[in-house]
């Protein structure tokens, strides 16, 4: 059984998810924590339920969605990973953070980069790497079949997309991977970068921004 904990970290409310199995290791996606407050609540979660992190996962390298990776590998000695086209946000993170009204973290040493559509395992659960260009160059998202469950980052939300205003978005390509998420499962869950969860049913009929 899949168990999915949801945090809604820093201020532009952005969702961290904590993904685990029966084995108690665990996945975790947009490690979003921007305030010692925030690093207590998710490693608190942590260490309550015994859970041991082997995948630090980012969806795509907007600063909201990566800026407390740093204590998650400080404390697991884990690196997270990241889409190879989105490595020039990286560069950009401290200026990001001062238009959002963050204070800057620094990230990890080590960003692991994939730029193939595979697969990554933890436990007894394997994650699927979905490309899903359009919100920035190296958009992703987790798609985990066995479930029917989806990990969207920024790319598919309840009645709305990702933007595409931001340095290296594309509103094609996004149109291009919107096609391919709607072509899941009807049933498929989906796990939002930010707001609440739905599905591809859903989305597909009610969604104004999908044609």
């Amino acid at each position: 059984m899949i168990t999915i904990r949801t945090f809604i970290f820093n201020p532009i409310q952005t969702n961290t998810y904590v993904v685990h199995d029966d084995s108690r290791q665990c996945v975790i996606i947009d490690p979003a924590c921007s305030s010692t407050e925030e690093d207590k609540e998710i490693l608190e979660y942590l260490k309550k339920n015994q859970l041991e992190p082997v995948l630090l996962l980012f969806t795509h390298g907007h600063i909201d969605h990566i800026i407390g990776a740093g204590i998650i590998s400080e404390q697991w000695k884990i690196w997270p990973h990241l889409h190879k086209n989105d490595k020039f946000l990286l560069d950009q993170a401290r200026e990001y953070a001062s238009m959002l009204g963050f204070e800057y973290r620094p990230l990890p040493e080590k960003i692991l980069f994939f730029d193939e559509e595979n697969s990554l395992s933890f436990g007894h659960s394997a994650l699927k790497i979905i490309h899903t260009p359009g919100h920035s160059p190296g958009s992703v998202c987790f798609y985990m079949e066995s479930e029917q469950i989806i990990f969207a980052g920024d790319t598919l939300f309840m009645n709305s997309v990702g933007r595409t205003d931001l340095p290296g978005g594309d509103s094609d390509l996004l149109a291009k991977s919107l096609r391919k998420l709607l072509m899941l499962p009807d049933e498929t869950k989906v796990y939002c970068g930010h707001g609440t969860n739905t599905t591809i049913d859903r989305e597909r009929r009610f969604n104004p921004f999908i044609n």
